[in-house]
Order: C-alpha cells, then structure tokens, then sequence
C-alpha cells in the first residue's frame, strides 16, 4: 500500500515537474518515463487496489496523465535532438494506435462532461432569473465565472487531449494514419451517441478538435488583451513576483502562438 501510495504522488510530482519545462520533458523521455506514463490512459498501468477503491481515484490518475502527456506533446514537438519528437509520436502510432483511440474517447467523454455542465448553468440563469434573483445572476454570468465552472465541468481536460489529438494528427501528417483512424473512432462515437439519447448538439469528428484549438487560442488572446504590461523597480522585474509575472504571461503567449499554429496546420489537414 506504501508503494501505490508512493506511486500516486510520483505521478502528480511528474505532472508538475514537465509544466512547461523542456528540459525535463527531454528528461523524462530520457529515462523511459513514456512506457510508465501512457499506459495509464488505458488503464493498463492503474493497479487493481484502485480499481477497487472505485472510479475516482482511477480517474484522478488518468487525468494526471492526460496533463503530462499534454504538456510533454507541447513542449517536445519540435525537439529533433534525440528524436524526441519520434518518439513520443510512436507511442500513438503503435499498438494499432491504441492510446490515440483512448484519446478520442476521452474527447468523448469530456464533451459530454461539458455539455451537461452547460445545461446546467443555463437551467440555473433560468432559475435566478425567475426568482429576481439580480444579483445572484449577475454574478453567475460573469464571464470569468462562467469560464471557470466550464473548466471545472470538463472543459480542461477537453482542451488538453483536443491538443494530445492534435499532435498525433499533424505530426503524422505525412501519412495522415493517425488523422484517419481518429476521424473514423469520431463517426463511430457520434453513431453511438445518437443511438444511445441523442443528446450531443454537434456531430463528433475532428473539426469538433479543431474548434476547441481555436476557442482555447481566442480565450488566450483576449486575456493577454485584458492584461495591462507589469512594471516595477529593476529588483522587482528580474527576481520578484513582477518578474515571474512576466515569464508567466511570456510562456502563456508563446503556448497561444503554438495552439494557432496548430490550429492551421489541422485546417489543412482536414481541407
């Protein structure tokens, strides 16, 4: 039970340790952490004491798994050294692409997660609105917190396997595999759904990726339009919180360019 424990932390360790850090994404490929970390997306890596403590805590692992994986695709897709690239591109590729179908199903699975969040806040606008509530309302639809409850009911996990899915796409262009057997796993999805309750509003397929890239790029943009420049003495900018301020806002700006990029580059591919 220590070891599972122990394994556990490692993993949230892991998560923040390769945010937005190059080198310690190069680091982990380095020391084989992609054999470790990808299987968890299947649940072939989750061991049996949490399957039997239930769906969350195998749900928590999953996700943690989602963001490292996010973060090592945003950050070593253009590494050549070492191939890293190459080789964080194979471990959707092998296995009949497995671990990119699990993607598409996590898609899935979010995209409804958030849909229903959705339905929710507008079921509860109607409500506040209905009792008079003004101030209540106001506040629910503020568009901070209403950005905020949609992160919180899906939208985050959305965003990021939208971005694992888009690099296996895009960085497989030359044989466009990967492109195909998402867009298949997509049609298969959707047929499903609307058999099951017709509940989704849009037909699932890449676009629906596409168009969560675009969104995920224009929120960016507008905070970095919102956001006023931080100043302050020398000391301040170089090793205080304005400084870090600066480096955040710096790293935010350079991963909305990559989300832009991405998004053309699945525009034609999908042309």
């Amino acid at each position: 039970q220590e070891q599972q424990y122990a394994a556990g932390c490692a993993i949230n360790a892991i998560k923040y340790a390769v945010m937005r850090n190059k080198a310690c994404c190069e680091r982990f490929v380095d020391v084989g952490g992609l054999k470790y970390v990808f299987p968890l997306l299947t649940g072939r890596g989750v061991k049996k004491h949490l399957k039997r403590k239930g769906t969350g805590e195998k749900r928590n692992v999953e996700e943690t798994a989602i963001s490292v994986i996010a973060q090592l695709c945003s950050q070593l897709h253009s590494s050549k050294m070492n191939d890293y690239s190459m080789r964080l591109l194979n471990k959707f590729i092998e296995n009949e692409k497995e671990k990119l179908e699990r993607c598409v199903e996590l898609f899935v699975m979010y995209y409804e997660q958030l849909e229903k969040t959705d339905d929710q806040l507008q079921a509860e606008m109607e409500r506040l609105e209905e009792e008079g509530a003004e101030e209540e309302l106001e506040q629910l639809q503020d568009e901070e917190n209403i950005h905020m409850e949609r992160l919180d009911g899906g939208l985050f996990y959305l965003q990021e396997v939208a971005l694992i899915i888009a690099f296996a796409c895009i960085f497989d262009s030359h044989h466009k595999d990967c492109l195909v057997r998402a867009a298949s796993k997509f049609s298969a999805a959707s047929f499903d759904l609307i058999n099951k309750d017709g509940s989704t509003k849009e037909e699932l397929s890449m676009n629906v990726v596409l168009n969560v890239l675009r969104n995920y790029a224009a929120y960016l943009r507008n905070t970095e339009e919102e956001e006023q420049p931080v100043t302050g003495d020398s000391s301040n900018s170089i090793s205080g919180v304005d400084g870090q301020v600066n480096i955040d806002k710096d790293l935010n700006r350079k991963f909305r360019i990559l989300l832009t990029e991405w998004s053309a580059g699945l525009t034609e591919l999908l042309k």
